[in-house]
């Protein structure tokens, strides 16, 4: 193997999911994006929690942990800030699944965002909990008739929370569209500031049958420069920069239109660590 090539990032270790999982797709996608970086193995540190998409850890010759469930973002902001204090270049991820971000470890997400420590935090959504055998999580879609719905709350909006919370960069990709995730990943880990990304992934053993053939057929690639029409006839130049628009992007129900790329990047702005710099230099 050539140096960076993305089988470099991967151990001998043979996944176990499920025979067409989308944590697949998102592995080589991660794989490749290291290699495209040319980050060595070295200096990347992926801090998970627990459930199927936290296995991904234990696949990558990198630095990690596997974590406890929900705690990937305190341990991922741990990490980074004590390689910066010593001078280290050390890439940081925290990667979760919906349940483990968005149920168990959700208090942690806005204090990530106003922190801003330089950590790109990776959900990988299937809307269930699948490790524990398909109980309903935060996003399990919600459908209005009761007797054929799997959840009795209305799911949670991960795109529009992190929006409000002000995260500076926003995004979402799709598994099994590895090329295109590829770019996003790209994006968001070398964004100076804390950056968030969900993925939406299939489960073969306990989603929907149709849910990703419905994501793949209704959803809408964003490109900057490029008119998107929103589902109302409004219709926008694509500014990954405008959060006028990607609020209107993020209020599109998952189910309507789900939209894959850049949805926001503000200009990158200090964080934690520079500030504490500042004040022990007073």
């Amino acid at each position: 193997m050539t140096e960076c090539d993305p089988k470099c990032y991967l151990n001998e270790l043979k996944p176990i999911w499920c025979p067409g999982c989308g944590d697949y797709g998102f592995l080589s996608a991660l794989a490749r994006t290291f290699s495209e970086l040319k980050i060595p193995n070295h200096k990347l540190f992926v801090a998970t929690g627990i459930g199927c998409s936290s296995r991904v850890v234990g696949y990558l010759k990198t630095y990690g942990i596997n974590g406890i469930h929900g705690r990937a973002l305190p341990i991922s902001q741990g990490a980074k800030l004590a390689a910066e204090s010593l001078g280290l270049d050390l890439t940081v991820l925290a990667i979760g699944g919906d349940g483990d971000l968005f149920s168990i470890g959700t208090e942690h997400l806005p204090h990530a965002v106003r922190r801003n420590v330089d950590i790109a935090c990776i959900m990988l959504d299937n809307q269930v909990y699948a490790m524990t055998k398909g109980q309903t999580s935060p996003t399990t879609p919600y459908k209005e008739d009761i007797l054929t719905s799997h959840s009795l709350n209305p799911p949670v909006d991960p795109l529009l929370d992190m929006l409000t919370f002000g995260t500076g960069f926003l995004a979402q990709g799709l598994a099994t569209n590895v090329p295109h995730l590829v770019g996003i990943l790209k994006a968001a880990i070398t964004y100076k500031g804390f950056s968030f990304v969900n993925v939406q992934s299939q489960c073969v053993s306990f989603q929907e049958g149709d849910w990703i053939s419905h994501l793949k057929q209704n959803c809408c690639y964003l490109k900057e420069g490029e008119i998107i029409e929103l589902p109302n006839g409004e219709k926008w130049l694509h500014d990954p920069g405008n959060k006028d628009l990607a609020r209107k992007l993020v209020e599109v129900a998952l189910k309507e239109r789900p939209y894959y790329g850049i949805i926001y990047r503000a200009p990158e702005r200090e964080g934690y660590l520079e500030r504490i710099r500042k004040i022990n230099q007073s």
